[in-house]
């Protein structure tokens, strides 16, 4: 009878490689980004709360015994490799992670203080204060959304303007691996994986630092080439610019009003960026007049995009939604009109670019029920510049009957 008991699952019995899977599944297994797209009303839905992961990490195999505790530690930290942001001066949330949708463990300030396995601290302060951090408000991520993460900040000044230029960053690299079975893990090729994004995304980054338990002279590479202005190839600039403007169409047609707004506006702000550079001049100069007007003309076209894009948001919103959105598509036509002043070129639009700004800010007017008078003198321009465009005249149709209620 007791020979055919079963015996009891012991998982030390396991080979090493399956009890690491066995770890892996339940300590480091996390939901995968979600995407911002409404499957029901098939388009992209403007996020407005934090992505946070809501996966409670079940460590009651931790209290096995002390091998399994071992083991099970070291691929929690390795499997994971949990970030801290603490940020000091504006609004993370609303700023970073909301509008980029970075997965995020936690923002439970108390569980962040208490945790010591960190694998790095990434300090942000856009303050004056020369005190040390208080009052921060702070965010636990993981190492594979790090891309995510540092790609919004590269984009943050669309929210925060000269967040680039004003910001101060610390990157401090801790190594929470002493005292597990890799003690080493965090090697120079581990070091370099982990600032791999920040090299990928940032620049311009004037004030930006890293220390802790770093190679010095991985620091001081990554650390040089993040506040280092690029001199870009002025045929390189046209083609990367050219390439986000598409990638922004693309999901414009996929009805993804969120992602294409992103490519438009990260174009945007690289254009805006490099223009305000020291090397600006000579990137002009190196490319001549044909890029000048070229990556003017991208300028105009990526502002004309966002204004499509907005009024496509203001197109399926309530009416008594839709006033909100009309000063974004007002911002993004006079950008677009100051396009040759902002980047300091002589390039002007023809009369059918300059219709399809006043058509889409008169449409504009009537969809937010703001100014008759300005929206029709904007559709007139355009009638009279392209008086053969459908799209046009049926807008006029659309304006004379708006205006003439009461």
């Amino acid at each position: 009878m007791s020979s055919q008991m079963k015996k009891p699952f012991r998982l030390l019995d396991l080979p090493a490689e399956i009890r690491d899977q066995i770890y892996h599944e339940i300590l480091c297994t996390w939901p995968a980004y979600k995407s911002t797209w409404d499957e029901a009303k098939q388009q992209a839905v403007v996020p407005t709360e934090v992505a946070v992961m809501h996966r409670k990490i079940e460590t009651a195999i931790l209290r096995t015994n002390k091998q399994v505790y071992q083991e099970a530690k070291t691929v929690l930290l390795r499997g994971n490799q949990f970030i801290r942001v603490s940020i000091k001066g504006f609004r993370p949330l609303q700023f970073l992670f909301i509008p980029s949708q970075v997965p995020v463990v936690t923002i439970n300030q108390d569980v962040i203080t208490k945790y010591k396995g960190f694998v790095m601290t990434h300090s942000i302060d856009i303050t004056d204060d020369p005190a040390p951090l208080k009052g921060q408000f702070e965010v636990m991520i993981l190492r594979r959304d790090l891309d995510r993460f540092a790609a919004a900040l590269s984009k943050a000044d669309i929210s925060s303007p000269n967040f680039t230029a004003t910001s101060k960053h610390t990157v401090t690299l801790h190594n929470p691996f002493v005292g597990t079975l890799t003690p080493k893990f965090l090697d120079s090729k581990n070091q370099e994986r982990l600032f791999a994004s920040y090299r990928k995304h940032l620049h311009s980054f004037k004030n930006f630092k890293i220390d802790g338990k770093v190679k010095a002279e991985i620091a001081n590479a990554v650390s040089t080439e993040i506040r280092q202005e690029r001199i870009p190839d002025p045929q390189e600039l046209v083609e990367d610019i050219k390439r986000q403007k598409d990638l922004g169409n693309k999901h414009y047609l996929e009805g993804d009003t969120v992602k294409c707004s992103d490519d438009w506006c990260g174009a945007l702000i690289q254009l805006h960026r490099l223009a305000k550079s020291h090397v600006w001049s000579r990137v002009k100069a190196a490319g001549g007049k044909p890029f000048t007007d070229k990556v003017t003309e991208l300028f105009f076209q990526l502002n004309i995009n966002r204004m499509q894009g907005t009024i496509k948001v203001m197109q399926q919103s309530a009416p008594q939604e839709r006033a909100q959105y009309a000063d974004d598509v007002y911002e993004a036509g006079q950008s677009a009109s100051m396009a040759s002043q902002v980047l300091g070129t002589d390039w002007k639009p023809s009369l059918e670019q300059r219709a399809k700004l006043t058509y889409r800010l008169a449409m504009t007017h009537r969809l937010a029920d703001d100014d008759k008078r300005v929206a029709q003198q904007m559709i007139n321009l355009a009638a009279g510049a392209c008086p053969e465009d459908p799209a046009i005249q049926r807008e006029r149709e659309a304006i004379r009957r708006w205006a003439s209620e009461r």
